[in-house]
């Protein structure tokens, strides 16, 4: 049991299971064993098709790599004299492994992508353990590994299709993964379909788990809710199974050519490569602070396009809370979106343009992945170029709503007020003025927001809570904005946000009721009056024109469409049709 209890969950749970019912420790992969229906109260276990074949594909005396694959697997080879390179890229996977491995065999614990590429290997077995997926970088490190013509073979879950119901999907999409495939140059040359064993697989586990669930939580002193999970997740797969949505696959994919292009996920250390890219690109730098502002701290999605050693290509998102029709979802905002000049010719499904957006779809956007939904600020032309490659589809358009500045308010029945936001704002005052009881900004901001919410429950709009307050406006790294309450009636009724810019004052957000939207704009005018401004100027989602006033309101066209994701499996584009509000402040470049 000591061994057991030394494994991280869930294996400490699956190791034990089996010691108590002296089995060997094959049993936790599915495909080693093959299992029958249970009969008579006994499951029939025998060899697996699927070793057998792994074993035949490869020929005598082959250099091969094998990573997160069962021991067993691994001993069957060696013990056929094969020579064999041996690493476990999760730490669990490899203390399991050493349990079982023959001592012979040498075994380290290292990522894909710390192996010396050297091109010299003929096989790659990759077993796919633990989710989630990232085929870019495995078909890129196998790539490098594999000499030409040699074999990948990939064994493990695959989903066949995603719905709105599932969640987050611990499998790689089938499709994707084969189109990952080709962009990174390999071709897919057989594929064998293993799922008839899943099912009585999973109905072992599941018997398991029932039978033993008071020693497991007892003896390894693991929580009844861990137990619980743990079932639910191979029913939830159980289910995946018997509805046909996931399969149990082995690929072998072919080395055939070098790709034009490297495509691969951004990481933090290509930042001064992404900056350099901004520079020549929006001829104008992206400074350190900017980049970490946009995309640090978790909060970055892309992918990016290599030549050599040469970026070329990037498409980015910042990960974006977002309420989509009332109800709490996370979404990216599609940000940096960068083709070096030389490269923008090739405007087809191979040019590095398509390879990066529909790479980045595939990764983050749609059912079972990252982020529900996308949105950004692209212009029509880019658009156009995106629908037309079948990668998304216009569903708004952002307009720009400008209005003369204001010399006199006009005579108000009720008294109303502008008053600026201070980094150490004292209510004390207000609080005589306007007999307030909220005596904190996170708090009215708070229930500002809520107020908005209420006005936008048919609707899709980011959160505009504190928090995000504090991050977009506050600590921007070289932006200044000011913020202003604004107060009617003996209470703050709305937040605004503007950016002075020359001539212009830009109103970059606005957060409350929207019955105070008109309110709001005419005392931003009579404050720009005072500044000396000639102008305001906001930008708005056409659809909720009507919200701000029409008088004096000159309406310009900013030839901005708000982009949906239709390449992935996702809801169509008329499910959300001019259902965004979206302003200046949703941006991440103004």
């Amino acid at each position: 049991m000591s061994n057991s209890q030394s494994l991280p969950f869930p294996y400490n749970i699956y190791s034990y299971c089996l010691q108590l019912e002296n089995l060997p420790l094959d049993y936790i992969h599915p495909g080693i064993q093959s299992f029958s229906e249970i009969i008579n109260g006994n499951q029939q276990v025998t060899p697996s098709k699927l070793t057998q074949q792994i074993l035949s594909s490869v020929a005598p005396a082959t250099d091969i790599l094998l990573i997160d694959v069962p021991a067993s697997l691994a001993n069957n080879f060696a013990a056929h004299g094969q020579p064999i390179t041996l690493i476990y890229q999760d730490i669990a996977l490899f203390q399991l492994a050493k349990m079982q491995l023959n001592t012979s065999i040498a075994v380290q614990q290292q990522k894909i992508t710390e192996l010396a590429t050297t091109s010299s290997h003929t096989h790659l077995i990759y077993w796919q353990n633990t989710p989630p997926f990232d085929g870019l970088t495995l078909f890129n490190a196998a790539h490098n590994l594999l000499n030409l013509g040699g074999k990948l073979l990939m064994i493990g879950h695959f989903s066949l299709q995603r719905t709105a119901q599932q969640g987050f999907d611990n499998f790689a999409l089938l499709e994707h993964v084969q189109a990952q495939a080709r962009r990174c140059g390999f071709a897919e040359t057989q594929h064998t379909d293993y799922s008839e064993n899943m099912l009585p697989f999973l109905n072992f586990w599941l018997n398991l788990l029932q039978k033993h669930h008071q020693t497991l939580s007892s003896t390894l002193q693991v929580s009844h809710n861990q137990l619980s999970n743990l079932t639910y997740q191979l029913q939830r797969w159980h289910y995946q199974y018997d509805v046909l949505s996931q399969s149990f696959l082995m690929l072998e994919f072919t080395k055939t050519h070098v790709p034009r292009w490297k495509i691969t996920p951004m990481t933090p250390e290509q930042q001064p490569a992404i900056c350099d890219l901004f520079n020549q690109v929006f001829a104008k730098p992206m400074s350190p602070a900017f980049w970490n502002w946009k995309y640090g701290q978790g909060r970055g999605l892309g992918i990016t396009a290599w030549s050599e050693q040469q970026l070329i290509a990037h498409y980015g998102g910042s990960l974006r809370e977002i309420l989509y029709f009332g109800q709490p979802k996370t979404a990216v905002q599609i940000t940096d979106v960068m083709v070096l000049s030389k490269e923008r010719g090739v405007l087809t499904r191979k040019g590095a343009f398509f390879l990066t957006t529909a790479s980045f779809l595939e990764y983050y956007i749609g059912y079972g992945v990252k982020t529900w939904i996308g949105f950004g600020f692209p212009s029509r032309r880019h658009v156009q170029l995106a629908q037309n490659l079948h990668l998304y589809a216009p569903v708004g358009e952002v307009v720009e709503l400008r209005y003369p500045s204001l010399e006199n308010l006009p005579t108000l029945s009720r008294p109303s007020e502008l008053i600026a936001w201070r980094e150490k704002f004292s209510f004390r005052g207000l609080v005589r003025r306007w007999r307030m009881k909220a005596w904190n900004k996170a708090k009215l901001v708070h229930n500002l927001w809520k107020e908005m919410v209420n006005c936008l429950n048919q609707s899709l709009v980011g959160v505009r809570d504190w928090q995000r307050v504090h991050y977009r406006y506050l600590s921007h790294p070289h932006n200044q904005y000011e913020l202003f309450f604004v107060a009617q009636d003996q209470r703050i009724v709305a937040l605004v946000v503007l950016h002075f810019e020359g001539e212009l004052c830009k109103l970059m957000d606005f957060i409350g009721h929207l019955d105070y939207v008109p309110l709001a704009v005419q005392h931003v005018r009579h404050l720009a009056h005072q500044r000396g401004v000639s102008q305001i100027s906001l930008w708005i989602t056409e659809q909720f024109v009507s919200t701000f006033p029409a008088r004096d309101r000159t309406q310009l066209s900013l030839e901005i469409a708000v982009p949906h994701n239709i390449w992935t499996q996702t809801f169509p584009p008329t499910d959300v049709a001019e259902r965004w509000w979206l302003m200046a402040g949703d941006t991440d470049y103004l």
